[in-house]
């Protein structure tokens, strides 16, 4: 596949008292053509919220994705596999779940052969729960799928790691009858494992969070060796709440907690997120037992940048530590409200995050009334006791689908083949037409 652009690493980093140390080893990184992930689906209108995991034995990443709005009346759970070398390998694409009902935020992982992909579904009309599908490495569906987290009141916002032989599965569920937003009403955090046959490890589900404490919501699982770490968004019981970002390090073999969550936050500190609901998911990744996530505040009011971001490291022990990097995908005069979309991937040598970049669809145009346009830029960053970036600008990243007159949209990013990561995006072609699209990164020196 022909490449589209070579670049090579700016290095910005904001540290502070660090004159004359030696500027960190630049990188060079190929961004390859954008194709298709499935094509030929029938009847594609909107293929959005994509998650992808590589299979080493498969050589091939499973992109699962949801297909259609949450304004219909049903919506449905798709996969595809995308080779080593960025084609499509399932072009009419992978039906998992259909039938009436709404289906979303579809998220996957592999043990190295097959892949568990896991979702939010509300097929029953009342509330949502977490379903799950096994997908075997030659694309084929393993069993129908399958009710992980059900019972009264929602199970959602899943997500899924594979560690120490076992998927674990994280989800917020919500319980209690007193008012919005009071302990003991609201969402708490549960967790399970299975097997890689789809058959689960244990009795019932371990509660990580309580809701007596504040609410916790979208979270984010990852896993490095034998260790497994889960960040979400803690919710405080004031008016409105306040966000902040809070996280559990769990064992990899037993899913028993070893560390977290950091005590309910009281008044403000640096792991804010912002007050309002429009709050995304904060991104984990490992490396090497350690991980990186991000705070961001997604106000957009009183000067504040959605699009600016401050990472964390997350020791396998339990502490949380600010870093030196700061990022900012905002390249237009002024920040819609909504906060970007983030993604981060880790493939032990390099963490790789992507980002929404809103930025002017044409140069001289400068300001929110006139046309501009969302594009996907990248921070690639050197794992290690210390993160550093190795290429991409602090301000505006580096390139990775920004094209003139196209809106391109939540992406997801995963490592696969050596210095190699694919980052998948919605690309948005008209009302009733949002694509998938497939970019391979690959790094080099």
């Amino acid at each position: 596949m022909p490449g589209r652009f070579w670049l090579s690493g700016l290095i910005v980093i904001a540290v502070s008292g660090c004159a004359g140390h030696a500027a960190p080893e630049q990188m060079k990184v190929r961004v390859t053509d954008p194709v298709e992930v499935a094509p030929k689906v029938s009847g594609t209108r909107a293929q959005t919220w994509a998650s992808a995991a590589w299979s080493e034995t498969a050589r091939a990443w499973l992109v699962a994705w949801r297909e259609g709005c949450l304004n219909e009346d049903g919506t449905e759970i798709w996969c595809a596999r995308i080779a080593a070398d960025g084609t499509s390998l399932d072009p009419a694409g992978i039906r998992i779940a259909t039938g009436k009902g709404l289906r979303s935020e579809p998220k996957v992982a592999s043990d190295g052969q097959d892949w568990l992909v896991v979702w939010a579904d509300a097929c029953n009309g009342k509330d949502w729960d977490v379903y799950a599908c096994l997908v075997a490495q030659d694309g084929q569906i393993r069993g129908k799928p399958f009710v992980l987290a059900g019972g009264e009141h929602n199970q959602c916002q899943p997500s899924v790691a594979f560690a120490s032989g076992s998927y674990h599965v994280v989800w917020a569920a919500f319980s209690g009858s007193g008012l919005p937003n009071t302990p003991g009403t609201g969402y708490s955090l549960f967790a399970t494992r299975l097997s890689r046959e789809g058959k689960p490890l244990t009795a019932q589900p371990v509660e990580l969070t309580s809701n007596r404490y504040y609410q916790a919501s979208h979270p984010c699982i990852a896993a490095s060796g034998d260790t497994v770490v889960v960040v979400f968004m803690e919710t405080t019981f004031i008016k409105w709440g306040k966000n902040f970002l809070n996280f559990l390090v769990l064992d990899g073999q037993s899913g028993q907690r070893k560390a977290g969550p950091l005590p309910p936050s009281k008044g403000n500190n640096n792991r804010s997120l912002g007050n309002k609901v429009t709050a995304r998911w904060s991104p984990v990744a490992g490396s090497g037992g350690k991980f990186l996530t991000l705070v961001r505040d997604v106000e957009s009011f009183g000067g504040r940048n959605p699009y600016a971001a401050t990472l964390w490291a997350i020791a396998p022990t339990g502490s949380l530590s600010k870093t030196s990097v700061e990022i900012d995908g905002l390249m237009s005069k002024t920040a819609y409200y909504a906060p970007a979309h983030v993604a981060l991937a880790s493939d032990e040598e390099h963490f790789l995050l992507v980002m929404e970049s809103l930025r002017p669809a044409d140069a001289r145009k400068t300001s929110l009334t006139d046309r501009s346009q969302m594009g996907i830029v990248g921070w690639l960053l050197a794992a290690g006791d210390t993160p550093r970036l190795v290429h991409g600008n602090s301000k505006g990243g580096f390139p990775i689908a920004i094209e003139a007159g196209k809106d391109i949209i939540l992406p997801a990013v995963c490592a696969g083949p050596r210095s190699t990561f694919l980052v998948v995006a919605s690309e948005l072609r008209g009302l009733d037409d949002i694509k998938l699209t497939a970019r391979l990164v690959k790094v080099t020196r």
